[in-house]
């Protein structure tokens, strides 16, 4: 009885033992997974974030040197008015772009607002995404620590059920 009970413990361990080799295994998987669905958000977010900087540092260039040039254009104007009506008609057509130019900043302000947002908003999901992976490591070392104590502690059992085996048919 005692061999047959001693086998079936031994048996019963090495499943546990198996079982424990796998949790750990899908544990390391599911890390990974979230490592690279982690590094996947950040080149997305990093590439697009990229892209529309760019985008508007072009925009802001090509708006600043029509802002340039219509300045130059409207010095142009006040410089060679032959007439009261003809300045003012060159002037309001001036006036007319520069409102539209403004227009067009504005919208690249908000554009560029917006961009900071998005920026701000795909870093705290980051950060989110950080600390449940930080948590849940910590819950699966925890549980890997009881389950490390529960193994050792069938050990000690095992242990000494066979010093009392050994006593027992030395006995015997």
């Amino acid at each position: 009885d005692a061999d047959e009970r001693l086998m079936q413990l031994e048996s019963r361990l090495q499943m546990t033992d198996e079982a424990l080799g796998e949790t750990g295994s899908e544990i390391h998987d599911q890390l990974n997974f979230w490592e690279s669905e982690i590094r996947k958000l950040w080149d997305v977010s990093n590439q697009r974030n990229r892209r529309w900087i760019e985008e508007n540092q072009a925009a802001i260039e090509r708006h600043t040197g029509q802002l340039s040039e219509l300045s130059g254009r409207m010095e142009a104007v006040r410089n060679q008015v032959s007439s009261h009506e003809q300045a003012l008609a060159e002037y309001s057509a001036v006036m007319d772009n520069l409102a539209d130019m403004e227009a067009q900043q504005r919208s690249l302000v908000e554009q560029q607002r917006e961009l900071r947002e998005q920026v701000a908003s795909a870093r705290q999901t980051l950060a989110r995404l950080e600390s449940g992976l930080v948590r849940r490591v910590d819950r699966h070392d925890e549980a890997i620590e009881a389950i490390d104590a529960h193994r050792m502690q069938i050990n000690a059992r095992l242990s000494e059920l066979s010093n009392r085996l050994d006593r027992l048919g030395g006995g015997g």
